[in-house]
């Protein structure tokens, strides 16, 4: 008879705790959505908004068709990030961001100059965030334990560059993927800038070559130490991006 009882009582605990929580879980979401009130295509109201911001006194709504990527050019070959330190992960000499509209189709792009100066998130020596400080935005890529790391560094320090607008993915391209890239695309067609004849004897100055892997990355490895204009030096960076584009088509 006892067990019996035992058994109603324990049943009529879980009941009434039961009860309980789904009157808690009611009020809860009523006292959530009490000041909601749906209103159909209005995607900035409510659940699901939108992202905005404010420029030139004017309200702009983020566009669900576009994702941006920031794309970006490290000086050093990638066999090397086994024996980086925490500070030591290479500069991001080269940093575009893309749009891609999807609607469109078409791809939009911010060249951003590796010596613009921003807010760069820091770590200490022992891999340790330690805050932000004012630097060229290239070093950006050096701080971190690893390219995941690094790459969130940079894309933190281009959204603190562009207002908080912050790309949401990154690709890192190594001088060693070089080789491979030429060589996956049959081979890069492109102007020669200026005159590399002192690198390979037909690379004078206009000629339209398709590259050798052997060019090409001989080409990036002594790039930064041809061009004392970074402006001359961001010109045969992006006509090198057009020439891949091209080649992806």
């Amino acid at each position: 008879m006892r067990s019996g009882r035992r058994v109603l009582l324990l049943t009529l605990i879980i009941v009434v705790g039961i009860a309980l929580l789904g009157g808690l879980y009611a009020l809860g979401r009523w006292y959530e959505n009490r000041d909601y009130k749906e209103e159909r295509q209005q995607m900035t109201e409510g659940f699901g908004k939108l992202p905005t911001v404010e420029y030139g006194g004017k309200t702009y709504v983020k566009r669900s068709d576009v994702n941006t990527l920031l794309l970006m050019g490290v000086d050093r070959a990638e066999e090397d990030t086994e024996t980086l330190s925490f500070r030591d992960g290479g500069q991001a000499d080269f940093l575009l961001v893309l749009a891609l509209d999807h609607t469109n189709h078409q791809i939009h792009q911010l060249q951003i100059d590796r010596d613009s100066i921003t807010d760069v998130p820091v770590v200490g020596v022992l891999g340790n965030e330690v805050g932000t400080r004012q630097l060229q935005i290239c070093l950006s890529h050096a701080y971190g334990g690893n390219e995941q790391e690094r790459c969130q560094h940079t894309l933190q320090a281009v959204a603190n560059l562009l207002g908080g607008e912050k790309p949401e993915q990154c690709i890192s391209v190594w001088l060693g993927a070089i080789h491979t890239i030429n060589s996956r695309l049959g081979g890069i067609t492109m102007e020669v800038p200026d005159d590399y004849s002192h690198l390979d004897p037909a690379m004078t100055k206009g000629a339209v070559l398709t590259l050798t892997d052997e060019q090409a990355e001989e080409a990036a490895n002594r790039f930064d130490k041809e061009y004392s204009s970074e402006f001359a030096a961001y010109d045969q960076m992006i006509d090198a991006v057009r020439a891949i584009t091209e080649a992806c088509e």
